[in-house]
């Protein structure tokens, strides 16, 4: 009987699925593509409400991740609906319906997942393959299945007045910063308490750590002093300084994998020099810090821990604790400074993998009353080889340094010909970089930025080695395009770089022919006309920034063109570009679409950005009312 119970709730939970009444007694039919959900605002809380489990795909159509995980997610949703009813996959179309992301606070375009079980959301990772995430929701639908309880006893809240003081007596605390009215908030915080249930036993019990949250809208001088502009952001406190919370996992596994990290110490303990470098070299792809200290009461050596800690994520460190070898013992040049009589010495070795033979492969640091300022910047500089791989994981932190000259090929550090065909380019770039210490020089897997080599112009280039550089101002220049990429080529671009001789590449389409008309209410621009329709008018611009496949963007265009034509704003321009296929320059890049910038006539590299991401007829005409400035002629001025 118990079983049959099961069936029919089952059953009743499919006919819920395709066919649902609002709570005015409507009949809501919800579109259904490929076995996945297809949401609008009103099927999207009807859905969630009548459901036990549903999966949402929050996305823009433009996406290109979206676009590749897609015909997985629509395998997994028919398999579901066969094995597992009460499992629901769905998906909703932010920039279509954009007071949905507004409400749950789905932030930017990426996708993202959420999952909503009896109506509460919670975080969920991206499936792999359609297997793992299959498996993963019918485990979810099981009858004894409910999600991870949180533990909110274990986090302190604090408030202003006592937060500088806990946190400075504090080896380690995890902060979150939140504030209310804060979806996304809220669904951080209970993964936070989730991840901490696993957490208190793993915590020495003579160590001084503490998980601890705190309200921004009590507490605005701690938000200014940490400088937290978005909510919810994690930090990592040690001793009453701030770190960066990392990890790109905001969901509870996620969390608690990285606090077991932070938990740890920031170096490895060994007894003998020789045993630090083995256990270095074993990393060939990582760098590698080793500090050499008589005695741990160094002034040297809190100075070695708090850089050990602010580079911990993505540099080795070790430690060697005893006697000093004496320097003929040592493999460096005779021109390196010695630290070795004032109870230290501090080796740098970047990436073995990235350095040629002829390359130092180790730096001593010079310095015997080292600040942390000063050991920064020499690891910063000493660890980073001549040319090394940039990849997606370190390239917002190793690579972050502007200019950036980038060797895109196919990299393979195996035996054989394609790991020779990789040592051989990099080495050949690496020739090169002495002369020019003002930019750093790395190689990237052509595979791995493919976005990036389109965004370079190179998408239908099959050179074995592109190169290109992104500039300090967030602009794209394009090397040259040659069947052997040699010495002269390379220098030669990065000392035509070097003397403003090369423009920053932006993708064009053509512009239309009527562009240039005084009746079209608002003009198109693209990538070649950006720079005489925007840049150099003498008059005020509202650029609105769009693509052909976001509904939401036509809906703005729309109300532009309304605008426009009613022609209440003398001497306002208004313009629109297509990103999709038109690179503008770096500061009038989107964040969202769709995003309107209004572009002062004498503040030309400072656009302000429409703040909301409401486009209706009243908000708009609000931004302009506060923005605009009346037209002037030359003559008047």
């Amino acid at each position: 009987m118990e079983r049959m119970n099961h069936l029919v709730a089952a059953v009743f939970a499919v006919l819920l699925q395709y066919s649902l009444i609002s709570g005015e007694g409507r009949q809501l039919d919800i579109k259904h593509e490929n076995d996945v959900f297809v949401l609008d605002a009103e099927t999207f809380h009807h859905l969630v409400q009548a459901n036990e489990i549903v999966l949402v795909l929050f996305h823009v159509p433009w996406d290109a991740r979206y676009k590749q995980m897609l015909p997985d997610y629509e395998k997994a949703a028919k398999i579901l609906e066969a094995e597992a009813p009460s499992v629901s996959l769905a998906r909703i179309d932010v920039s279509l319906h954009p007071e949905i992301p507004d409400l749950i606070d789905v932030r930017g375009d990426s996708s993202q997942f959420i999952l909503f079980h009896h109506s509460k959301p919670y975080n969920f990772d991206d499936f792999t393959t359609t297997e793992a995430l299959v498996k993963k929701l019918k485990d979810m639908s099981q009858m004894m299945w409910s999600p991870a309880r949180p533990h909110p006893e274990l986090v302190d809240e604090l408030t202003q007045h006592d937060f500088e003081g806990t946190i400075k007596g504090l080896e380690v605390a995890s902060v979150l910063f939140y504030r209310d009215n804060c979806p996304m908030c809220v669904r951080l915080m209970l993964e936070y308490e989730t991840a901490l249930g696993n957490m208190m036993e793993l915590v020495d019990v003579g160590k001084s750590v503490r998980f601890i949250k705190i309200n921004l809208d009590q507490a605005e001088d701690i938000a200014q002093k940490y400088e937290i502009f978005e909510v919810p952001t994690l930090k990592i406190f040690r001793n009453g300084k701030a770190y960066s919370f990392k990890s790109k996992e905001k969901t509870a596994p996620g969390i608690l994998e990285y606090l077991k990290r932070q938990l740890e110490p920031a170096y490895k303990t060994f007894d003998k020099l020789e045993e630090a470098e083995g256990w270095g070299r074993s990393y060939p792809n990582k760098p590698a810090v080793i500090g050499q200290f008589e005695d741990t009461k160094n002034p040297a050596f809190p100075v070695f821990l708090e850089v050990a800690n602010r580079f911990r994520d993505d540099i080795n460190f070790a430690v060697v604790k005893g006697p000093l070898k004496t320097r003929d013992a040592l493999d460096f040049s005779p021109l390196d400074a010695d630290t070795g009589e004032a109870g230290f010495r501090i080796v740098v070795s970047p990436p073995r993998r990235h350095v040629s033979l002829e390359d130092k492969h180790s730096y001593l640091f010079p310095t015997t009353n080292p600040t942390v300022e000063m050991l920064l910047d020499f690891v910063s500089k000493k660890s980073l080889p001549k040319v090394g791989q940039r990849t997606l994981k370190n390239a917002n932190s190793t690579y972050a340094k502007r200019p950036l000259l980038i060797g895109y090929l196919k990299v393979d550090w195996g035996k054989g010909e394609a790991g020779d065909d990789t040592v051989f380019h990099r080495n050949k770039m690496a020739q090169v970089v002495r002369g020019f210490p003002d930019i750093t020089w790395c190689i990237s897997d052509r595979r791995e930025f493919k976005s990036e080599l389109a965004r370079f112009g190179f998408s239908q280039n099959t050179e074995e080695l592109l190169v290109g550089i992104i500039g300090k101002n967030g602009e794209y220049y394009q090397g040259p395009v040659v069947e052997m990429m040699n010495l002269k080529h390379l220098t030669d671009f990065a000392e035509d770089f070097r003397q403003n001789r090369i423009k920053p590449y932006h993708r064009t389409q053509s512009p239309p022919t009527s562009d240039d008309s005084d009746d079209y209410p608002v003009k198109v621009v693209v990538g070649a006309t950006f720079r005489k329709f925007i840049l150099r008018h003498d008059k005020q611009v509202a650029l609105l920034a769009h693509r052909p496949q976001c509904l939401a963007c036509r809906k703005a265009l729309t109300i532009l063109n309304e605008i426009a034509e009613e022609r209440k704003y003398p001497g306002l321009v208004f313009a629109s570009m297509d990103t999709f296929g038109n690179d503008p320059p770096a500061r009038f890049v989107p964040k969202t679409y769709p995003t309107l910038f209004m572009v002062p006539f004498d503040k030309r590299a400072q656009p302000i950005r429409f703040p909301s991401k409401t486009f209706t007829k009243e908000k708009i005409i609000e931004f302009l009312d506060a923005h605009y400035q009346r037209y002037r002629p030359k003559d008047e001025l």
